[in-house]
């Protein structure tokens, strides 16, 4: 089988992308080619099947010179191969839905985000099958999706049980942006302080467009006016290495996202056995009850994370049900077998 993946960035350095290397590289053990056409591309080892196009941006290619080598690849790629697969950006479907129809070929989309735009609803119309981790991924009515867990690397996100968690070191990772309601996990440690508990949280992420800087503007402000400076850390992006380093070493992760879907950073952690405290609505489902909060009430949320500093739940029951419901390899099979299967 040769499969096309069309993606928005290829980088073992960027912080919010970096598992789709990991999916390319999975799925190149599985098929005979892998092709990706990829917006931007930057630093990536990747297995000898797997053919890399860049669009340009990361040479600073206009979008209009970008769209150019789109339509151009696409007409060069489309032809010799089996199926497309879109990764989490419903546009590329329309873009590439013109040579897939002269072509006959089948096209996916895998997407896992509670926003339905106009875009996607025209990309369902179009595509063959929809891919999404969980209910709360696709809020869409449609008889086309399958859900298939989030895809977590579990042989690379695991328990080291040689790690010494650190006391009250509690970490937040994903992009920096108001849907992560940042603001409130920062309140949240302004009210742990006023009960004498000892924590210090470490924000690993960093903004992606202008919206998400002034963002960060506003939560470092709010750092220095609850005086907070030495309980609220702002870390950057870091690499998956140091990020798995950050999960096994904590003594807990911290999200009170309002994406609704499945973030990959709190099942990441899991995976790696780091006790949770969620607010997220998509993780009622698959957490106990001591860790899930159903509200972003902030003495709610500071006396479950008290409880997960003195009474962690087991985190071999919290990898279990990662490696049950959401283990990368099996995740892609299922995409594969139903991508075969049409």
């Amino acid at each position: 089988m040769r499969l096309l993946i069309i993606t928005q960035r290829v980088d073992q350095r960027d912080t919010n992308l970096a598992s789709h290397l990991r999916w390319i590289e999975v799925l190149a053990s599985m098929v005979d080619e892998v092709i990706v056409i990829a917006q931007s591309i930057g630093e990536c080892h990747l297995p000898s099947n797997v053919i890399l196009h860049s669009l340009g941006k990361e040479r600073g290619l206009s979008r209009t010179r970008q769209l150019i080598r789109l339509f151009r690849s696409l007409s060069q790629i489309v032809p010799r191969v089996d199926a497309v697969l879109v990764l989490m950006a419903p546009l590329y479907v329309l873009l590439a839905a013109p040579f897939v129809w002269i072509f006959h070929k089948k096209m996916f989309l895998w997407y896992a985000h509670k926003r339905v735009s106009w875009l996607l609803n025209i990309a369902e119309k179009i595509v063959h099958r929809i891919f999404s981790s969980s209910p709360a991924g696709f809020r869409l009515a449609s008889g086309k999706v399958i859900f298939t867990g989030q895809a977590i690397d579990t042989d690379f996100f695991v328990l080291d049980t040689t790690v010494e968690r650190l006391p009250g070191k509690i970490v937040t990772v994903g992009r920096v942006t108001p849907a992560k309601n940042i603001h409130l996990m920062i309140e949240v440690v302004a009210a742990l302080k006023e009960r004498g508990a000892v924590v210090q949280l470490e924000v690993v992420g960093t903004p992606v467009i202008k919206s998400d800087a002034a963002y960060e503007h506003v939560l470092r402000g709010q750092v220095l006016a609850l005086g907070l400076r030495n309980q609220v850390l702002f870390r950057g992006g870091k690499n998956p290495s140091e990020v798995r380093r950050l999960y096994q070493e904590a003594s807990l992760f911290l999200n009170v996202s309002s994406t609704g879907s499945l973030d990959r950073a709190v099942l990441e952690a899991m995976a790696c056995g780091c006790p949770v405290v969620v607010a997220n609505e998509a993780f009622k489902p698959i957490l106990p009850s001591e860790a899930f909060v159903p509200s972003f009430d902030i003495e709610a949320l500071a006396s479950a994370i008290n409880l997960q500093l003195q009474h962690p739940i087991d985190g071999q029951v919290l990898r279990a049900e990662v490696t049950a419901h959401h283990e990368l390899r099996h995740t892609l099979e299922i995409l594969l077998k139903e991508m075969q299967s049409l």
